[in-house]
């Protein structure tokens, strides 16, 4: 019956139809083609990660400036008046910056092989999520004062130890499995915020300068970090970017780094 039909996809604004060369045969399949958006505001902030992670595994995705007072009024989509919010191709949208990065996790094989490499995964995300809040709190409390900053990096080697550790042990090519999962990108994007303001530190650890590297080097990631896509803005107070405390301190010996073994 097929054997002489010729079959033809065209595919356009969500729909696929199926057309063959038989007089008024045309089937459409409704399916969802949209493609993901990020709502988030012009800065990296928390929307980072996520962006990392859709280059890396080369996703088309729009992005659309956050409006404030539509986020605060709008309870379906921001309910709890936060952002980022993020809507995957099928329509679904969810917020929280950790839920979005576990649901790109699962929809593009970034979570490990297995039940136990997924709560890896998770153990490094949580842990960076801990990082992340001595940072705001240096960059929005401290508002990177001198003497926040000399807090800050005299703790720095010790909260940076463990993740050199767990990294070393799998091996120094990623925190979980034999490839990259979003554990991967999330210490990179923490590593290059502490990498602006804090890079002596950062150097003296180096399987985690040797991680941040290489995810880097990706033909996808580098080609976003070159691009005018990435958001020059870090931080909504625009602190954070190359306020580096002095390289006396970072080097003096009370920051000398037990190397993990």
């Amino acid at each position: 019956m097929w054997s002489n039909t010729k079959f033809e996809f065209e595919k356009s604004r969500g729909v696929l139809q199926l057309k063959t060369n038989r007089v008024n045969d045309t089937w459409t399949l409704i399916i969802s083609m949209t493609k993901p958006v990020l709502n988030y505001f012009p800065l990296r902030g928390r929307g980072e990660v996520i962006r990392l992670i859709l280059h890396y595994k080369n996703i088309e995705y729009d992005e659309v400036v956050t409006d404030y007072a539509a986020m605060k009024a709008n309870k379906d989509d921001f309910p709890f008046g936060q952002v980022p919010h993020f809507t995957d191709s099928n329509g679904f949208g969810l917020v929280q910056s950790n839920a979005i990065i576990r649901h790109l996790a699962r929809t593009y094989n970034l979570y490990g092989a297995s039940n136990v490499e997924h709560a890896q995964v998770d153990v490094v995300l949580d842990s960076v999520e801990d990082m992340r809040q001595k940072y705001i709190r240096l960059i929005y409390q401290d508002r990177l004062s001198d003497a926040g900053k000399e807090e800050y990096a005299r703790n720095l080697p010790a909260v940076l130890e463990p993740f050199e550790h767990l990294l070393t042990k799998n091996g120094g090519r990623s925190f979980v499995g034999s490839s990259f999962t979003v554990a991967d990108f999330a210490v990179f994007d923490i590593l290059d915020l502490h990498m602006r303001i804090m890079p002596d530190i950062i150097a003296q650890f180096p399987a985690l300068s040797a991680l941040h590297q290489a995810i880097a080097a990706d033909p996808n990631v580098a080609a976003y970090l070159k691009s005018d896509k990435r958001q020059s803005k870090i931080n909504g107070n625009s602190l954070g970017w190359a306020v580096a405390v002095s390289a006396s301190l970072c080097t003096s010996k009370q920051y000398n780094v037990v190397k993990s073994t």
